[in-house]
């Protein structure tokens, strides 16, 4: 019960980055185990696991979509760690504190250079 507690922010993660792949019907083979390999990364990635601000990843076409308010360094640490994934072309951000943020259609992961909060 301990260990679940201690590491709920990575059992929510994997709960609404799945259930949402499901719900939006996204759950062709390949596209599933992109989203598993890119949980799989971030998990087990000391920098990124257990953060609450990383709130669920989406898949779309070659593209993860990250959603919280990921800022700074942790924003560097997201884009490097997805962008390592096999079948990840892009990472891309959204704050879903905010419902009228756009998407920060960003560069290929390896290219992308976080912008400064505002």
């Amino acid at each position: 019960m301990a260990l679940g507690w201690s590491h709920r922010h990575t059992v929510a993660l994997w709960w609404r980055s799945l259930s949402g792949a499901v719900r939006e019907r996204d759950v062709s083979s390949p596209g599933l185990a992109t989203l598993v390999r890119a949980l799989l990364r971030v998990t087990l990635d000391r920098r990124l696991e257990n953060r609450p601000e990383i709130r669920s990843l989406r898949l779309r076409g070659d593209a993860v979509e990250v959603e919280g308010p990921i800022h700074g360094a942790a924003r560097s640490a997201v884009t490097a760690t997805l962008g390592a994934v096999t079948g990840v072309e892009v990472v891309r951000f959204a704050v879903a504190d905010d419902p009228g943020a756009a998407w920060d259609w960003s560069a290929p992961a390896e290219a992308h250079v976080a912008p400064a909060p505002t």
